[in-house]
């Protein structure tokens, strides 16, 4: 084989393996840092905060809207919200029909969207 190959091969190699690597250490970053806004988020509901709990919690599902822990966490931020204030109302909903739109099947998800339709009429 001629040098040139062995070159051409070694090349095409290294860029798999870097590519390989960034997809990688990429995808652990992210789910590192969605696991982090979801313990931030816990915390702040802990201590009452729900509005920074939201925040939190909405990160996370922007890094990851595909997991639907999130999602759960996200709307039980805002449930807790509308049981003290009712004019969460709104962004509740639009949150409870736009993790429908990804968990259709979800019962808690349904479930929460039907009583928060009904105790608004």
């Amino acid at each position: 084989m001629s040098q040139s190959k062995i070159v051409t091969i070694l090349l095409v190699v290294l860029m798999v393996c870097g590519w390989g690597m960034t997809l990688l250490l990429g995808g652990s970053v992210n789910e590192k840092e969605y696991k982090e806004h979801l313990e931030l988020g816990d915390d702040y509901l802990s201590r009452g905060l729900y509005q920074k709990a939201i925040e939190e919690y909405t990160d996370a599902v922007e890094i990851n809207e595909k997991k639907e822990i999130g999602w759960e966490s996200l709307l039980n931020a805002y449930g807790l919200m509308y049981e003290e204030d009712d004019d969460a109302y709104s962004d509740y909903l639009e949150v409870l029909v736009q993790a429908m739109n990804h968990f259709k099947k979800n019962e808690k998800i349904v479930v929460a969207l039907g009583n928060v339709c009904i105790a608004e009429e």
